[in-house]
């Protein structure tokens, strides 16, 4: 299967209608981390400050004199700092022809014993009766994949002219303060608790926190903190919770993890920053779509939308990286 990236319209020699019950892809489009934001901000600048931070000096005890209490110490100047990031722009078009959305009873199937294709005029066997929805639908999802990947491992941009663009820092690529590498050993608790005792130390506050990691790793927390009862008809465990001593954590697997990495987020700081466009309806109060104008015979429109992830603090968050995998 090879999608068509180059003609720039969907046809019916390109997109063939095929004979099926229903239809799915294997790729992800579940998008857990998306799903666990804490909400969402509006900007109206494409670039946004997720928090403002200042430091005290080292604690210690003072031990002032009552001759020097005579006269009033330096003050000192407490600085404060931003922690930035950027929306950037999603867009994908749509753009079917006319033929095409007129052809819904032509399908395509394999012809058993025997190479090359068929056609049928059964309009039943097809499961896609709205060509152009069906292309909206999917673009939609590859903005929402492109989202997820963004949020979670962008790699930080800040465009200085309309030919550079902006890219969102993902909270994975955030964790330069809270961070274990694991030296490609695999998972335990003995590295899950290093880090948490670093994120505790450096001040992150622990109110929602929800564990992120690979299939892979799911199994091997569940195989590190699990506790089997004995049993005579039912086996096995599957930890979707652990106890910390910093808080109770909700274990989640995604597909859109990279292999070798942990993320351990506070949710409760983290929301989508929309910067919308004036007058720009959107699909679901977050993409954009409208028709573009037409040249031929086809209907075509584009998905649009400037986005950003706002995790609040880098000191919020952990990560472990580099595990085996």
């Amino acid at each position: 299967m090879a999608n068509d990236i180059s003609t720039g319209y969907a046809s019916t020699w390109n997109v063939p209608n095929v004979v099926a019950p229903a239809i799915f892809t294997a790729d992800s489009v579940n998008f857990p981390f998306l799903n666990r934001l804490s909400g969402r901000k509006v900007t109206q600048n494409d670039e946004f400050a997720m928090s403002g931070r200042y430091a005290h000096e080292t604690v210690a005890q003072p031990a002032i004199t009552e001759a020097a209490s005579v006269t009033a110490p330096t003050a000192i100047a407490y600085e404060r700092v931003n922690e930035l990031n950027v929306t950037q722009i999603f867009q994908e078009s749509v753009n079917v022809t006319y033929l095409k959305m007129s052809n819904s009873a032509k399908l395509r199937y394999v012809e058993i014993g025997s190479s090359g294709y068929a056609t049928t005029a059964d309009p039943n066997s097809n499961p896609v009766a709205d060509e152009m929805a069906f292309q909206k639908k999917v673009a939609l999802e590859h903005i929402y994949r492109d989202l997820e990947y963004s949020c979670l491992i962008g790699t930080y941009a800040k465009s200085t002219s309309a030919s550079v663009a902006n890219k969102t820092r993902g909270i994975l690529t955030a964790c330069t303060i809270n961070t274990v590498d694991a030296s490609s050993a695999a998972f335990t608790k003995a590295r899950a608790d290093e880090l948490l005792l670093e994120m505790a130390s450096n001040g992150a506050q622990f109110v929602r926190p929800v564990i992120f990691c690979t299939a892979a790793d799911k199994q091997r927390i569940s195989n590190e903190y699990g506790f089997v009862p004995p049993d005579r008809t039912l086996g096995g465990l599957g930890i979707d919770r652990i106890q910390t001593d910093f808080g109770l954590w909700d274990v989640v697997w995604s597909r859109n993890v990279p292999d070798g990495y942990m993320l351990f987020a506070d949710m409760a700081k983290c929301n989508l920053v929309i910067q919308p466009v004036p007058g720009l309806a959107t699909v679901d109060g977050v993409i954009g779509y409208e028709l573009l104008s037409k040249t031929g015979a086809s209907e075509k429109g584009q998905l649009y939308a400037q986005l950003g992830l706002d995790y609040g603090s880098a000191y919020f968050h952990g990560s472990l990286t580099s595990l085996a995998t």
